[in-house]
């Protein structure tokens, strides 16, 4: 599992930087990684592959930037996909609008009915957040519609667009798309100046 963090300094993108990513089991509440470097990609992008990774376990992770950084750029948080995993499983349940009928001889049913209705409706939202999340991490993503300018025979991106999708096989397709967002840089020489993430 690949675990990618992002980091600005003021804003911009932050480069040049040795993070460190902790990562923890959530039941026992152990360290499963104590503290181990990123490697960096490029544009503010760190990564970290976390061999060990266990897909029936719950994992915290928290990336720290460094002391270089202010404190509220400095650490990103993040957990891995199982909870997603869990949501699901909720929305498994029997509960439909179809299903809830109104009955005036017992009024806590009904009252009950709409109550899991309601949380159904909040879990799903929180899913497709949680999807989204996962997605500007780099999982389901797809990057296109790029340009470029040109300085001293390197190009450098200056737009694109990244799709998210609920699932892998759709990836680079228009079907399944759950989120777009545009992204947009600007440049002094060959630094980068701004860059920008905006959902559509």
């Amino acid at each position: 599992m690949n675990i990618l963090s992002f980091f600005t300094n003021n804003g911009i993108p932050a480069i040049g930087l040795s993070p460190m990513v902790k990562i923890r089991d959530v039941l026992t509440g152990l360290l499963t990684i104590s503290g181990a470097n990123m490697s960096e990609i490029g544009d503010g992008f760190y990564n970290y592959d976390f061999a060990g990774y266990n897909y029936e376990t719950n994992y915290a992770i928290v990336c720290d930037g460094g002391s270089t950084l202010a404190d509220a750029e400095r650490y990103v948080f993040a957990g891995n996909e199982n909870y997603i995993d869990d949501i699901e499983n909720v929305l498994d349940t029997n509960t439909t609008l179809s299903g809830i009928q109104e009955d005036l001889n017992n009024p806590d049913q009904y009252k009950a009915d709409i109550s899991a209705l309601a949380l159904e409706t909040t879990v799903f939202g929180i899913g497709i957040e949680l999807s989204r999340v996962l997605g500007l991490v780099q999982e389901n993503y797809h990057l296109d519609q790029m340009t470029y300018i040109t300085y001293q025979e390197t190009n450098l991106l200056t737009s694109g667009r990244i799709r998210v999708y609920s699932d892998a096989i759709s990836v680079g397709t228009d079907f399944n798309v759950i989120a777009i967002y545009n992204i947009t840089a600007s440049y002094d020489g060959d630094k980068l100046q701004t860059y920008k993430v905006v959902k559509q």
